[in-house]
């Protein structure tokens, strides 16, 4: 297989997982993160935390990133850090108008829109 064909292969699984089973089994990625978000508040609010929906995106790639420090070569994890990467991806889309319009909502605080759809960090 060629390197082009092995990427379109992982893609392929990514949109796969993130478009057809994760989305009918979870949800969409707002409401789903939004429920791991606010157990996850739960469990951390005797450490004065509180964590959005991007937060769960992120630490769930961090998560997978753990996982493949153990193992490299594990495709079921490389797989899965690309779908939550995807999520991050959809969250950050969908927060881009309140950022263009009702200023930085809490978990953006600190982020600018330059206007070619990405968000960047202010120094």
């Amino acid at each position: 297989m060629t390197e082009k064909q092995l990427r379109e292969e992982a893609i392929e699984s990514i949109r796969s997982k993130v478009c057809g089973e994760r989305l009918k089994e979870y949800g969409a990625v707002e409401s789903n993160f939004g429920r791991i978000a606010a157990l996850w508040n739960v469990w951390l609010s005797k450490k004065n935390v509180t964590l959005g929906t991007d937060d769960v995106a992120a630490m769930m790639i961090l998560m997978k990133m753990a996982r493949l420090m153990e193992n490299p070569f594990h495709l079921d994890s490389a797989i899965d850090a690309g779908g939550y990467a995807v999520c991050l991806s959809v969250l950050a889309r969908n927060h881009m108008d309140v950022v263009k319009n009702a200023g930085f909502p809490k978990s953006l605080n600190g982020l600018v829109d330059h206007g070619d759809e990405e968000l960047r960090i202010q120094p």
